[in-house]
């Protein structure tokens, strides 16, 4: 489709593109998008995360401690996910994950990009690794090409050099204690880890956390100080 083109392009270009050619809207697939590729009435209406834990972004009626890291502080020192997974932005990570299209990661790493906030930016970008079954079975690793896109526009590196060695099932049908077992081992750097000090891992949503905590347990058992996770979005409380 149009729309799918128009994500793959240049916000400049793509902002060149519509004004000839419009492109339709990647969320309602009816009106004309913007040069992020939403329209106006689904920008307004995408599910902004703006009252939730300060630690791991848990939405929340109001900004705080959720109960989860009142009792025990996660391994990562902060998350950062502008969005709830919630109507249009849960749809629009669902179609890129399972529909095959990530070209789509643009776009939403565009939206990421608008919410960014200011302050000190990692060394580098850690996107969270699939095994290699799920790689070839998918075809893309979603948070690597976030991470790449993100890197690009703000120009950090990123690095890929932590390898998921456990072919683990899906976690969101999983509880939090399963999830834990689950993950398990799942992880591992195979190569000595350069002397990085503050990195933010990458994926496109965090449910538990219970992966993004598993990852920056084991970074900073391997020398990282400095540990934060961005996310596209962040589901609210899972029991």
């Amino acid at each position: 489709m149009i729309s799918d083109y128009c994500s793959k392009l240049s916000p400049r270009l793509a902002a060149l593109l519509q004004k000839v050619f419009p492109c339709e809207c990647l969320a309602c697939r009816n009106a004309r998008a913007e040069s992020i590729g939403l329209c106006r009435a689904c920008l307004g209406r995408l599910p902004k995360n703006e009252h939730c834990c300060r630690f791991c972004a848990e939405p929340m009626l109001q900004a705080d401690l959720c109960g989860r890291c009142t009792q025990k502080r996660p391994a990562f020192d902060d998350m950062f996910a502008p969005f709830v997974f919630a109507e249009p932005v849960d749809a629009l990570i669902r179609e890129m994950k399972y529909g095959k299209k990530p070209e789509m990661c643009r776009a939403l790493a565009r939206l990421f990009l608008q919410r960014i906030r200011h302050g000190p930016r990692p060394e580098v970008l850690i996107p969270v690794p699939l095994h290699p079954h799920a790689l070839r079975k998918r075809g893309f690793n979603q948070a690597a090409e976030l991470a790449k896109v993100l890197g690009r526009s703000l120009d950090m590196a990123v690095w890929q050099g932590v390898v998921r060695v456990k072919n683990t099932p899906r976690q969101s049908s999983l509880s939090l204690a399963a999830r834990r077992r689950n993950l398990q081992g799942a992880f591992r750097i195979p190569e000595k880890i350069p002397s990085f000090q503050h990195v933010a891992i990458v994926d496109d949503v965090v449910t538990t956390g219970t992966t993004v905590e598993t990852l920056a347990s084991l970074l900073k058992k391997n020398g990282v100080r400095h540990v934060e996770v961005w996310s596209l979005a962040r589901t609210p409380h899972q029991p």
